[in-house]
């Protein structure tokens, strides 16, 4: 039996100039603000925690996927990271389309500064809460993320990141200081 996606079949309509997806629960009511479910390196529809604790919620949804200057002229960024990607964005940009029933749902593409995408996003239409996957990834993406997550107190936006795996992030000069902490001393072993 195939996985159930966590989206209803109802989908909805343009808002802002850029799909938004409507959830269980909808009752017509315009919303003052969306969520956004930021994709990185995880472009499944199954098996997705963010894209699943922002189906439950009942603002309008964008999924985004950021095409990053930083990452795509990076030395350790190869033409076949691109293809990949695209393959993947493209997959599920034709699953949501399908589920979504013709109403304009699907993914939303950016190219530029992850900071400066969401904060224009967030002009056209408020974002309440960013959810993504915890990336563990290069020196562009901690420092991208600390500016994330520096914009989003800013600007009141709630960032929820999902464990994707048990690959930690925790530098080596870190790890002195927390090895003195038997509950994580249990985790680096």
């Amino acid at each position: 039996m195939a996985a159930r996606s966590p989206f209803s079949s109802s989908f909805g309509r343009k808002h802002a100039h850029f799909a938004l997806l409507e959830r269980p629960g909808y009752r017509g009511e315009i919303s003052l603000d969306m969520n956004v479910v930021w994709l990185k390196r995880d472009v499944r529809l199954h098996d997705h925690e963010p894209l699943a604790l922002a189906a439950a919620l009942p603002e309008p949804l964008l999924l985004l996927y950021v095409y990053e200057p930083c990452h795509l002229q990076s030395d350790s960024y190869h033409e076949a990271h691109h293809v990949f990607i695209n393959e993947g964005l493209a997959d599920l940009d034709g699953r949501v389309r399908t589920i979504a029933s013709g109403d304009g749902g699907g993914l939303t593409l950016r190219l530029g500064d992850a900071v400066d995408v969401l904060a224009a996003l967030h002009a056209l239409l408020p974002i309440k809460r960013l959810l993504s996957h915890r990336e563990v990834g290069n020196a562009f993406s901690r420092a991208r993320n600390a500016r994330v997550s520096e914009w989003a107190d800013a600007h009141g936006v709630s960032w929820t990141q999902c464990a994707q795996d048990g690959v930690s992030d925790v530098r080596h000069s870190e790890l002195g200081s927390g090895l003195k902490n038997p509950a994580l001393r249990t985790l680096v072993y």
